[in-house]
């Protein structure tokens, strides 16, 4: 699907449906223009047909942002090894949590290399639903996932 290719944030959206035109520019896809459609056929060429509902304009960010969350992360920032990093989450998380977090990275990893579901299910212990939510983050969401997978060496 074209459209999933795209990160798109709505805020405070009623339901309505929009049909998005796409053009193909240098063989990548593009969203052009907006276009708000009272005609509610999905088979115009060229366009999408999404239906939006409404939804809480806070992001998952803006409900995660306080002083304290911002002190936690600078901590995070100042980490000068592997071992302090150990150290520090050994302090902070139960060794579950650890291992759980370490787990949705291993599966961002598998996701972003073309793996199936089911495949990491079983390399991981993940849940599908978990698997899910970390493609939904691959996908959709900050690109939290991305940047850091790109950023290093992956250790199998």
């Amino acid at each position: 699907c074209v459209f999933s290719k795209f990160k798109l944030n709505f805020t405070a959206l009623k339901r309505k449906i929009y049909f998005i035109p796409f053009t193909k520019i240098n063989n990548s896809d593009k969203i052009c223009n907006w276009e708000k459609s009272a005609d509610n056929s999905a088979d115009k060429c060229g366009y999408l047909k999404v239906v939006l509902t409404e939804r809480n304009d806070k992001t998952m960010n803006d409900k995660l942002k306080s002083p304290d969350v911002n002190n936690l992360f600078n901590a995070i920032l100042t980490l000068k090894d592997l071992d302090e990093c150990y150290d520090l989450f050994e302090d902070l998380c139960t060794v579950a949590e650890i291992k759980e977090m370490a787990k949705r990275f291993r599966a961002a990893k598998m996701l972003s290399d073309g793996a199936k579901y089911t495949e990491i299910s079983e390399a991981t212990g993940l849940s599908t639903a978990t698997i899910s939510r970390v493609n939904r983050c691959l996908k959709y969401g900050t690109d939290g996932y991305t940047k850091l997978l790109a950023r290093i060496t992956y250790e199998d």
